[in-house]
C-alpha cells in the first residue's frame, strides 16, 4: 500500500512538472507576444551615427575569421562598424586611408616586419594591428589568428578612447585638433594613474616608497645618516652595549 502511495505521487508530481512544461511558451511564442505588444524594434533616426572599420590589408588572418568579434562588439555597443577588405595602410598614409573610407575610427590591420605590435594615433583616431609581430616560432595558424583577434580588439578599444578618464577636463580624452589641449589640464587625475602604476608594474617599474629613518634603522636597512636627527637615531640602534648580558637561576623553574 505504501509503495502504491508513493508510486501515485511521484506519477502526480511527474504529470505536474510536464503540464508546467508544456505551458511555458516557446522562444518563438515569447518573441510573437513581444511583436504583438511593442511592434518590433525601429532605429530612431539621428542615432547610430558615424562609421568605424576595421581594415584588412593582409592575408594571413582573413576577414571572415575578424568579423564575429567586431559583430559581437557591434551588437553590444550597437555601433556602425564593420570589417572589410582594403589596402594596407602605412603610418604615412593611415589617416588619408581613414578619410578616403569616410570613417571617423579606423583599425588598419598589415603585415609589416618594420613595425611594432601594434600603433595607435590618438588624435588622428587609427590604429595598426601588425600580424608579422603576432607570429609565433611554429607558425601555428590558430594563435596567430587568436593573438590578431585578441590585438585588434585591443587597438580598437585604445583608439575609441577606452583610455580616456572619467574627468571631463583631463588631457586624456581625445581631441582632433591642438586647440583641444588648450583647457585641458595637465594634471594626471586618479583614476589614470592607479592604472598606469598597475600597467607599469608589469615592465619591471614600480613607484618609490618611503618610510621615516627610524623605521629603516629598524628594518636594518638604513642609509648612513645626512644629517643631525638621523645620526642621533643611527647610535641609537647601533650603540654597543655598556653591560653585558647576565644570566640568572630560576630555583623554580630549575635553570
Amino acid at each position: 500500500m505504501k509503495k502504491w502511495l508513493i508510486l501515485t505521487m511521484a506519477a502526480a508530481m511527474a504529470g505536474a512538472v510536464w503540464a508546467e512544461d508544456a505551458a511555458k511558451p516557446t522562444d518563438a511564442e515569447r518573441e510573437q507576444r513581444y511583436l504583438q505588444r511593442t511592434g518590433g524594434r525601429v532605429l530612431k533616426p539621428g542615432s547610430r551615427t558615424g562609421y568605424l572599420a576595421v581594415v584588412n590589408g593582409q592575408d594571413k588572418v582573413t576577414t571572415a575569421e575578424l568579423t564575429p568579434t567586431i559583430e559581437k562588439i557591434k551588437d553590444l555597443l550597437r555601433l556602425n562598424i564593420e570589417v572589410v577588405d582594403g589596402e594596407a595602410a602605412t603610418m604615412s598614409t593611415a589617416k588619408a586611408r581613414r578619410e578616403e573610407l569616410k570613417a571617423d575610427v579606423a583599425v588598419f590591420i598589415v603585415d609589416d616586419p618594420e613595425l611594432p605590435m601594434s600603433l595607435i594615433a590618438y588624435e588622428e583616431r587609427w590604429g595598426m594591428v601588425n600580424v608579422a609581430k603576432l607570429e609565433d616560432a611554429k607558425g601555428n595558424k590558430v594563435r596567430r589568428f587568436g593573438r590578431t583577434k585578441n590585438e585588434m580588439v585591443r587597438v580598437l578599444a585604445m583608439t575609441c578612447g577606452a583610455c580616456e578618464s572619467q574627468f571631463p577636463s583631463s588631457v586624456l580624452n581625445v581631441g582632433t585638433r591642438p586647440q583641444d589641449l588648450d583647457m585641458a589640464s595637465a594634471d594626471l587625475p586618479f583614476d589614470v594613474m592607479n592604472r598606469m602604476v598597475a600597467s607599469l608594474k608589469k615592465s619591471g617599474v614600480t613607484p618609490a616608497v618611503y618610510v621615516t629613518y627610524r623605521r629603516a634603522c629598524n628594518e636594518g636597512w638604513a642609509p648612513k645618516p645626512e644629517n643631525e636627527f638621523q645620526q642621533a637615531i643611527w647610535d641609537e640602534f647601533h650603540a654597543v652595549p655598556t653591560e653585558g648580558l647576565k644570566i640568572e637561576f630560576d630555583a623554580g623553574k630549575g635553570k
